[in-house]
């Protein structure tokens, strides 16, 4: 007897268009959903404890409610929001995917830490605390800048740093031990360098311009 495979267009229940938009749907087979890979999802439910997202996959994804909290803070979600998680385990009794979203902004940090680093260019960071020698500064990740790079000149207050947002340039950074050493002073004078060349730039021969004299 030969085997027939009947189209899905031809199903009672299911259009060529619906049929297409299941598979759409379901984009991940068991191979691809390996611990580690970040994913894209969108937030259906959430709940006490818990995130419920569908990353399009038969089985939903579950995040921690503690990772969206800030101290005693909730961020602000919704369903319908979109969001990306990376993948900590895959099979679990209770049917869910585990995910988690501090892992993958961690991990969108160190990619740009390390582009920064190998392209000479600077990162945004928040200054979170004095430490020894000189402060922890929020990129994503963890990172330290020391005292001596905090500025051009010394700083005379640190407390006047904590909580503000500024650029970097990176000196050290190694992948492996997610560690990265960061310098505001690095930035600031290559701001000023750039400064300078476009004020020289902009000058004529012969053109007149008014100015003060510094000592």
């Amino acid at each position: 007897m030969s085997e027939v495979t009947k189209n899905p267009s031809q199903d009672e229940d299911f259009s060529m268009e619906e049929y297409e938009q299941l598979l759409d749907k379901y984009q991940f087979t068991s191979k691809e959903l390996t611990r580690g890979k970040i994913v894209k999802g969108r937030i259906v439910k959430v709940t006490e404890n818990h995130v419920i997202v569908d990353i399009g996959f038969k089985s939903e994804g579950v995040i921690p409610i503690e990772e969206f909290k800030n101290g005693l803070e909730t961020a602000p979600i919704s369903p319908g929001d979109e969001i990306e998680a990376m993948i900590i385990r895959t099979s679990t009794s209770e049917g869910y995917i585990h995910l988690s979203k501090r892992k993958a902004d961690a991990e969108k940090a160190l990619n740009q830490l390390e582009k920064a680093f190998h392209h000479d260019s600077w990162i945004e960071g928040k200054i979170v605390e004095k430490v020894k020698n000189g402060y922890r500064v929020d990129v994503g990740v963890p990172t330290f800048l020391p005292e001596s790079h905090a500025d051009i000149r010394k700083v005379k207050n640190p407390e006047k740093l904590i909580g503000q947002i500024f650029k970097f340039k990176i000196l050290r950074f190694d992948r492996k031990t997610a560690n990265a050493v960061l310098s505001r002073k690095l930035y600031l004078l290559d701001e000023k360098e750039r400064r300078k060349a476009r004020v020289f730039n902009q000058l004529e021969k012969g053109k007149k311009v008014k100015g003060i004299v510094k000592s």
